[in-house]
């Protein structure tokens, strides 16, 4: 069995590459953190519009963004397009 052996010199460079990361990470959180909030009119126009489509006053509990803001028209379009299905027909030799 060998043994890695790491010199000062390395572990100090790592250990300052380690805080970089970090550093960066907390900065990105951060900024990820200021973007995220919703404004009350948002949440305000959301509820109004589950209102309009329940027809009753809801209580809307959570708001969360999708991940992927395609994957609306992504599974809209298949849903479209699986509804247009042709029916199969026995082909007639001749």
């Amino acid at each position: 069995m060998s043994e890695n052996t790491v010199t000062r010199s390395e572990f100090d460079a790592l250990m300052r590459e380690l805080q970089d990361v970090k550093k960066r990470l907390s900065e990105f959180e951060t900024k990820l953190g200021a973007n995220d909030g919703l404004s009350e009119e948002t949440a305000q126009v959301i509820a109004a519009a589950v209102a309009a489509y329940l027809g009753k006053k809801a209580t809307i509990r959570v708001i969360r963004r999708v991940s992927d803001p395609d994957q609306w028209s992504h599974q809209g379009r298949a849903a479209l397009q699986g509804s247009h299905t042709m029916p199969r027909t026995r082909a007639i030799n001749r």
